[in-house]
């Protein structure tokens, strides 16, 4: 069984958005579901950019209750931005939100990406597995008018006041 996604409304500029579920187990099996918004609503969600690797090495996660073939990088940045307890974690992501196997939505879906990066409440950025010369180049960024917050791993979430692409 594959993940079913309903078309998105063009016209009304629709996207998904992903309730990341909440687990105490780091290691247990990452759920979430899809929704469907427009974001002419404004909707309040986190946008995750990331390195997507290699897309032969891949690892399940469930969709609406289906297993999606994601891959380890995408895997590893949502076991480790997921919440522990409480609410989901409302998020757009690229590799799921679009169907990546409907040329037609990529096609519609792409061109707004720097309005949903730019509208997400904050833009979480997964570096990867902890690595002693990232976090080096990462002190010496030197960011305008953004605040970094640095959390277990290689993650970063920059409140997404201007109109900034990761």
């Amino acid at each position: 069984m594959s993940l079913e996604y309903q078309p998105l409304n063009t016209y009304l500029n629709e996207i998904r958005l992903l309730s990341l579920q909440p687990s105490k187990n780091i290691d247990g099996p990452i759920a979430c579901s899809l929704s469907t918004i427009s974001l002419d609503d404004k909707p309040l969600f986190e946008a995750l950019s990331y390195v997507w690797g290699g897309a032969t090495a891949t690892a399940d996660i469930f969709v609406d209750g289906v297993a999606f073939s994601a891959t380890t990088n995408l895997h590893d940045a949502l076991k480790h931005i997921r919440p522990r307890t409480g609410d989901p974690r409302i998020m757009w992501i690229d590799a799921i939100c679009i169907n990546q196997n409907d040329d037609s939505e990529r096609n519609h879906q792409v061109p707004l990406m720097q309005r949903i990066y730019s509208g997400a409440a904050a833009a979480v950025v997964w570096l990867g597995p902890s690595n002693y010369y990232a976090w080096g180049t990462l002190g010496e960024a030197i960011v305008t008018g953004a605040r970094f917050y640095i959390w277990q791993g290689e993650l970063v979430a920059v409140p997404c006041k201007r109109n900034a692409w990761l």
